[in-house]
């Protein structure tokens, strides 16, 4: 009998379109699993929003009435500092500005080369955040990627020198600051104080939405005692410290610890020496704290960025509690912009690489929150002055620097960390 050749049968397309599809999954899984950062953890919190805006912090929208100027001309001017009735600020491109009046500015030094005009938070180019100026003339900032700065003839007199005093890549306490943020000077004749606060050990600027989405707490307060280059660790294990300021009896820290939405207040002198207490709980994350102009009042004002209650959150709020799920979007978000960024390079698409890297930095996750607060409050932590803006007129607020004139006028400066313009508002008495 003869024998029947049997052919295989041949794969139909479905049949290698499923291959296909399975080989594919399983590199996006391994691909996945490998971007998993593990630094992110699964810390777990839960929500601390206020009930509703109510009492002291009852709505209005006082801040609609601020007036914007430099519009277009001063990118993200975080921090202000006065001396002889000029305001100074550090720009996200790298800059010293002197602010003269409502019409005047002009840059007092650029940390980057000249090729940084333009280029913002470039680590190449420096980010000055705090900014603070002693009682002689010296400005101390603080360039979040690269140190300690020291800058002398601010006034445009002499040429204006600078000087690195401490250096990010310096271990303290066998870690790099990662994130300097803020500081403030404790003058003393022979040798100031510097204390700056140092986010995070972990992620620095450009991972910003990570610390916060992390849970960080490696944050820390750094002293650095100008007379011998020397950097302690005051206090560690903070979540996120921001804002810093000396109380005026100079005994404690006022902090703002971002992540936790309160200020704290760390002894440094007497029978409280290296204790910490909270003065007040906050209805979002605290930016920049700064002594007002008061005389007859030691009061503080507070910038804050994203003031919210359970009735308004913002999107992050829902996974503080969900550790699994902020891994999950926090890897995919790195994974997918890694990619995209990849492409971009590949094919010399600069829009792909932007898009790419804002995925990778979580910027297109993170939404630009529309309300803002400024909350004036006294030594005890009563709030004298809460003023909103409610519609999204002036947000990313970072810092509330005010001045009170001869005639009573009281002028609140209004700085920014992501706006292109300084706020400024003739404050209403009460």
């Amino acid at each position: 009998m003869a024998k029947t050749n049997k052919r295989s049968k041949p794969k139909t397309t479905s049949t290698l379109v499923s291959s296909n599809q399975i080989i594919l999954v399983l590199i996006a899984v391994i691909f996945f699993y490998i971007s998993i950062d593990q630094r992110i953890g699964y810390r777990v919190k839960e929500q601390n929003l206020f009930d509703s805006f109510d009492g002291p912090f009852a709505e209005n929208n006082d801040l609609f009435e601020a007036e914007k100027i430099f519009v277009g001309i001063l990118p993200g001017p975080e921090s202000l500092a006065r001396y002889k009735d000029k305001l100074y600020t550090g720009t996200a491109d790298g800059r010293i500005i002197r602010i003269e009046g409502s019409d005047k500015l002009s840059t007092v030094v650029q940390f980057g080369p000249d090729s940084c005009n333009g280029q913002l938070n470039n680590a190449t180019c420096g980010r000055p955040l705090g900014v603070r100026v002693t009682s002689s003339g010296d400005l101390y900032t603080v360039d979040t990627f690269n140190g300690l700065v020291k800058v002398v003839n601010i006034d445009g007199k002499d040429k204006p020198k600078t000087k690195l005093l401490y250096d990010t890549h310096q271990p303290v306490n066998g870690n790099r600051s990662m994130f300097l943020d803020d500081l403030v000077v404790d003058e003393k004749p022979d040798g100031n104080f510097i204390y700056m606060t140092d986010g995070s050990i972990i992620w620095n600027l450009h991972h910003v939405i990570h610390l916060v989405m992390s849970l960080d707490d490696s944050g820390r307060i750094l002293r650095y005692t100008e007379s011998t280059g020397k950097v302690d660790v005051v206090v560690d294990n903070l979540a996120f410290p921001n804002g810093i300021e000396l109380t005026d009896a100079k005994d404690a820290l006022l902090i703002g610890e971002f992540c936790n939405h309160r200020i704290l207040k760390h002894y440094l002198t007497g029978p409280k020496k290296g204790t910490t207490e909270v003065v007040i709980n906050l209805p979002g994350e605290p930016d920049n704290i700064r002594r007002s102009s008061r005389t007859d009042k030691e009061t503080y004002w507070i910038a804050i960025s994203a003031p919210r209650t359970k009735s308004t959150p913002i999107s992050y709020d829902f996974y503080t509690d969900k550790p699994k799920m902020r891994m999950f979007i926090l890897t995919s978000y790195r994974m997918i912009g890694s990619t995209l960024k990849f492409i971009g390079k590949m094919i010399n698409n600069k829009g792909l690489i932007e898009k790419g890297e804002s995925l990778r930095q979580l910027l297109s996750f993170w939404e630009t929150h529309i309300r803002s607060m400024a909350l004036e409050i006294d030594a005890a932590g009563n709030v004298l002055n809460c003023l909103h803006s409610n519609d999204g007129y002036i947000h990313s607020l970072s810092e509330i620097n005010d001045v009170i004139k001869e005639n009573g006028e009281r002028i609140l400066y209004i700085g920014s960390y992501a706006n292109n313009f300084l706020g400024q508002l003739v404050l209403k008495a009460p």
